[in-house]
């Protein structure tokens, strides 16, 4: 019991005990070449928030990947998180790498900002010497889109890759004006395209990592660029200036089919696991004494949406007590597959000394390569287990109990129950009571409930987009009632910040999307054409809108109601839920 109240100490004191800094690898960058941005978060907790970063125009910011590293050293928890990202400048001069915020514990701990100087591009030059020339009717700038696959099965990985090409000179820098609608995928940055040349063209981009939430045919919406092109006889200064003509450029719209997960061959215990992963388990010792903790370490490796790997069912280890699971995450964006890690670890306390077997840990995926399941096994694990010190694993202690009198204790697990013995009078047989016909239902009634939670488990499995929009609802009041607690202390920041996460999250579980994807514009869009009224819309953007200035301008919240304000999205949501059903 003292190792649980350790853990559970621990975790109270996580948002006390993080501590937050970040680096850049250099501060004199050039325009169009990405640098590396990397962010740390200690602390005594494992389960620390991705960071929130603002949209800061001249940067675009794509994730890079993230490293964990979570011990648990005589019950005490400690972790290290790296947070890699790539970031551009998109325009030369002085730029500001924004400060980054986690939220934990109605607490919000920033990073400091980091100045950086951007230096003229050195992009190649059109039409450079030895290349291709482009035919003389060839468009001057265009742009494209295409994916590695045209069909994919439900969660697995393709590659969507959006192209900029240009055959003359550029005024500035090429940026996104309406970013590609990714509804009904999970998306993953990765790194940004380098200029290269091809055919008389330059031509740089952006890729993602995306993963299909649901059979059918998935859209990849069309995606709008700005760019400023250099007329002739421009001033040879408008590229740091911002002059030249300004065009939009827009990419076509591409189709995915996507495949369900088979039938044939599906696993009773398959959770929805999809890609190409490996299986271990380990201890961190052989041998320990009775009472005392050993870790079980679980890691899960491979390639496919690291972040949604679930944790594995747990086998009963008979003669040890197991405490709540710690997970750490490893995440490499740098190709163009994700790949990574994650990892459960948890405590077990064994109870009697012996040899202990720790049964094989089974990990059912679909491998799309394979196009088949593969059920995913660990060896089994055995453990020696010491006798401790008398008493070391008696359980807890009785202190109600006192010795009779006139006797005296041999040894802690050797206690008088009762000074003296008495006699009840004779009870009627278990079979002759009433209550005994009531008891015959029982396995009936148990019989029932596995049925009902096996038939539970196989429609999870079966259309995991669909659950995710059924439980938006509960997963967003729990945001609110945690946010609660900031709002009594008068944490503003924290519970605007709750505020725009509650909202994100409820639409992005609604429409089978990450959080990060969603853009109030596009949120609105998307809202007007379903039919909510306007009047809705609205409410819903005074309240994003609140979140972003109080981000920036904190005195602005001087005289916000929290309480109400929550009260507000409580209502918003209720509306929202009403209308969409």
């Amino acid at each position: 019991m003292t190792v649980l109240a350790g853990l559970l100490l621990a975790a109270a004191a996580s948002a006390a005990d993080l501590q937050v800094s970040a680096s850049v690898d250099r501060t004199q960058v050039v325009v169009g070449e990405p640098f590396r941005w990397t962010i740390v978060a200690t602390g005594a907790s494992s389960d620390v928030p991705d960071p929130r970063i603002p949209q800061v125009a001249g940067l675009e910011i794509y994730g890079a990947g993230r490293a964990q590293q979570v011990s648990i050293v005589n019950g005490q928890v400690s972790s290290s998180i790296t947070f890699q990202f790539q970031v551009v400048a998109r325009g030369p001069g002085r730029l500001v790498v924004p400060s980054a915020a986690f939220i934990v514990g109605g607490k919000t701990y920033a990073t400091d900002p980091i100045a950086v100087t951007a230096g003229s591009q050195t992009s190649p030059s059109p039409n450079p010497s030895g290349s291709a020339a482009a035919a003389p009717a060839a468009p001057a700038v265009f742009v494209s889109a295409a994916v590695n696959k045209r069909r994919v099965y439900v969660g697995e990985q393709l590659v969507y890759t959006f192209l900029f090409h240009t055959r003359v000179q550029l005024a500035s820098s090429p940026g996104f004006s309406v970013p590609p609608d990714l509804s009904g995928f999970v998306f993953e940055d990765l790194p940004p395209r380098q200029w290269t040349q091809e055919s008389g063209y330059v031509r740089m981009g952006k890729q993602y990592a995306l993963f299909p939430t649901a059979p059918g045919t998935a859209t990849i919406g069309a995606a709008t660029l700005q760019v400023a092109v250099l007329q002739g006889g421009a001033d040879p200064f408008a590229m740091f200036l911002g002059g030249g003509r300004t065009q939009a450029l827009r990419s076509e719209p591409v189709n995915v089919t996507v495949l369900p997960l088979p039938d044939a061959g599906r696993p009773a215990d398959f959770t929805g696991v999809v890609g190409s992963y490996r299986l271990d388990a380990s201890l961190d010792k052989s041998t320990v004494e009775a009472g005392k903790p050993v870790t079980l370490t679980v890691e899960i490796k491979g390639s496919g949406l690291i972040k949604s790997l679930r944790e594995p069912a747990w086998p009963e280890i008979p003669g040890a007590r197991r405490y709540e699971t710690l997970t750490s995450l490893n995440v490499r964006n740098t190709g163009d597959v994700i790949q990574g890690s994650k990892t459960f670890k948890v405590m077990l306390i064994p109870l009697t000394s012996g040899r202990m077997a720790i049964p094989a840990i089974r990990y059912p995926v679909f491998d799309p390569e394979a196009r088949r399941y593969v059920a995913l096994a660990t060896r089994p694990l055995a453990l020696t287990v010491k006798a401790g010190p008398a008493g070391a694993a008696a359980g807890p202690s009785m202190p109600g109990l006192v010795p009779a009198a006139g006797l005296r204790t041999l040894n802690q697990d050797i206690r008088f129950l009762k000074a003296e013995a008495g006699l009840a009078p004779a009870r009627s047989p278990l079979p002759a009571r009433p209550l005994f016909a009531w008891l015959q239902l029982l396995p009936l009634l148990f019989a029932g409930s596995g049925a009902a939670a096996a038939w539970r488990r196989a429609a999870l499995a079966r259309d995991p987009a669909a659950v995710r929009a059924r439980r938006a609802r509960r997963a967003a009041e729990r945001r609110l009632t945690s946010a609660g607690a900031a709002a009594k202390h008068g944490h503003a920041l924290a519970v605007h910040a709750a505020v725009q996460e509650v909202l994100a999250g409820y639409l992005a579980d609604k429409w089978g999307v990450s959080p990060s994807g969603l853009t109030l514009t596009g949120i609105q869009e998307r809202l007007l054409a379903a039919g909510i009224p306007g009047e809705t819309v609205a409410r819903l953007v005074r309240y994003w809108q609140d979140a972003d200035l109080i981000r920036y301008a904190p005195a602005a919240a001087a005289d916000t109601d929290l309480p109400g304000r929550l009260a507000e999205v409580r209502a918003l949501l209720a509306d929202l839920e009403g209308r969409r059903r």
